[in-house]
């Protein structure tokens, strides 16, 4: 297992010469995991405990702990290249070419090899998300948003609301594109969106489903079961609204 340093609001490149297929996290409610080509790029959305990585290839899979720093000495860039010993070597600085002897043991691995059995907390790897004309997508309906309960912290003036979101459509959504206006109580002070957290970030095809949870600070907020806060959901040309009072909508 090797160390990658993080830093929150910071991106870290994992780069492979093999695709990656899938990602398992320890703590993957607070971590943002994304594929580009032979890269996984991992962003903290705090700063949290150290939690461990395994990278799924076609020939191996990898380890990493992962630990979430604040300060400037952050890897940016980890080039991961398999050994013959079972140990992971990492590098920065320009790719170097794996020798021609590795290439083919890896071409003769693929029949020797099974595939991994991968735990149900696996992050899956994306599929291409067809583009759609605006007119289509007025007449889809890409996800379904479901309130599930309320939560009010009187002592720290936040609300936690509890959502169940479900694609609908065999087409990628990715829940960063899920924009959330809160509106209600004193307009001079209102509420304000201090965090959405997703069980998984990504929902690859349809009926797959994730829960999440808003963070919503309520400044002037005394008694919120006699206040109400709308919740201004969209997606694209999804729009959901949910009104809150006392806990239910």
């Amino acid at each position: 297992m090797e160390n990658a340093y993080l830093k929150p609001g910071q991106t870290t490149i994992l780069s492979f010469l093999e695709k990656p297929t899938r990602v398992v996290i320890g703590n993957k409610n607070y971590f943002n995991v994304e594929y580009v080509n032979n890269d996984v790029s991992i962003q903290p959305q705090q700063m949290v405990t150290d939690s461990n990585l395994f990278v799924y290839g076609k020939y191996h899979r990898y380890g990493f702990i992962l630990k979430v720093i604040g300060v400037t000495n952050y890897d940016d860039l980890i080039k991961v290249r398999w050994l013959e010993k079972d140990s992971i070597e990492i590098k920065s600085g320009d790719d170097q070419k794996m020798p021609e002897k590795k290439k083919q043991q890896e071409q003769l691995a693929e029949s020797a090899q099974s595939p991994p059995v991968l735990a149900t907390a696996s992050v899956p790897a994306p599929v291409a998300t067809p583009v759609l004309s605006p007119t289509l997508m007025q007449t889809i309906e890409v996800l379904t948003v479901i309130f599930q309960k309320s939560i009010w912290l009187a002592e720290r003036k936040l609300l936690l609301v509890d959502l169940e979101i479900t694609n609908q459509k065999n087409e990628m959504v990715n829940l960063k594109d899920l924009k959330v206006i809160v509106k209600g109580l004193d307009a001079k002070v209102p509420p304000i969106l201090k965090e959405m957290v997703f069980e998984i970030a990504q929902l690859p095809k349809a009926s797959d489903k994730t829960r999440g949870r808003l963070i919503i600070l309520l400044p002037n907020a005394s008694n919120i079961n006699k206040e109400e806060i709308t919740l201004e959901i969209t997606y694209y040309t999804l729009k959901k609204v949910i009104t809150i009072k006392g806990g239910s909508y």
